[in-house]
């Protein structure tokens, strides 16, 4: 490994990280580090926020029912993942509006 790679891979030790907006791609902001620039993570936007927290609700939701063998299985797949596809979005509101029709007061 040569001695910018190495650089490269350091840790950063820095204790002040910032958020920078981005102007162009999918994504809203990066977490970087204040000082050397190193990049930590991805920062989602509000409406990615709300959507997952909404998700959360449904899937909580829907967990509770005793649902038919493959939207069982769909809701315990969804549990494990952050993100979702559009599709299976989709699909998990299909489900919420078909199961929860009648519970969506706060869902």
């Amino acid at each position: 490994m040569s001695e910018t790679q190495g650089a490269f891979f350091q840790e950063c030790t820095h204790p002040h990280k910032i958020v920078v907006a981005e102007k162009r791609g999918p994504h809203t902001a990066k977490l970087v580090c204040k000082h050397c620039k190193k990049f930590f993570q991805w920062v989602p936007s509000a409406e990615n926020v709300q959507q997952r927290k909404e998700n959360t609700e449904i899937l909580t939701a829907l967990a509770k029912l005793e649902l038919p063998a493959w939207e069982r299985e769909f809701v315990r797949t969804l549990v494990t993942h952050r993100n979702i596809s559009p599709k299976q979005q989709t699909k998990l509101l299909e489900l919420r509006d078909i199961y929860l029709k009648d519970k969506r007061t706060h869902v």
